[in-house]
């Protein structure tokens, strides 16, 4: 393999066909949202199904990814103060329709 064949931007069916079954989703929810934020877009991603990976692998991503940080902790709080947000608002607005 030559340096002008790593740099070639042509790729071909043989070398694509390989790659396309790693880039598809077989999760049963893949939920993916692109908000488009003044200045800064955010990217949201949930995706749920049955644990595939490997207790080795498990523990690699762990350690590379940790739960506790500053940004899922903030995160986490503000979902949580929005969903009994909500609730509270429900309640009460319930509350008020039965009243009548």
């Amino acid at each position: 393999m030559t340096s002008d064949s790593l740099h070639n931007h042509d790729n071909t069916a043989a070398q694509i066909d390989p790659l396309t079954g790693l880039f598809e989703s077989t999760h049963p929810v893949d939920l993916r949202l692109s908000l488009p934020l003044p200045g800064r877009p955010v990217f949201f991603s949930l995706i749920a199904g049955r644990e595939r990976r490997s207790p080795r692998r498990l523990a690699v991503e762990r350690h590379q990814h940790p739960l506790r940080t500053f940004g899922n902790i903030v995160f986490m709080l503000s979902s949580l103060t929005g969903f009994y947000a909500l609730a509270l608002f429900g309640v009460l607005l319930i509350g008020s329709i039965l009243e009548f």
